[in-house]
């Protein structure tokens, strides 16, 4: 929350935190997030609300949030 110093994340951040089910309002106003890595949350099979989780950051940020999570939507249709 309000993190404005970090910039970027680790593809593995939350690699060992697979039963997550909300990530809801995690990253809000981390103004400072300019991209996210494609794998981000590659581990975490149990989401199903990621609801403000990039609220108030970086239009580019968001716009990166939306494009992985739109992936993830069509491989769980797979």
């Amino acid at each position: 929350y309000s993190c404005n110093k970090l910039g970027t994340l680790p593809t593995d951040l939350f690699r060992y935190n697979t039963n997550v089910t909300s990530f809801y309002s995690c990253f809000v106003y981390c103004s400072g997030l300019t991209s996210l890595p494609t794998d981000l949350f590659s581990y975490n099979t149990n989401v199903t609300s990621f609801d403000s989780c990039f609220f108030l950051t970086k239009s580019q940020t968001y716009l990166a949030f939306q494009k992985l999570w739109q992936t993830k939507c069509v491989a769980r249709l797979k």
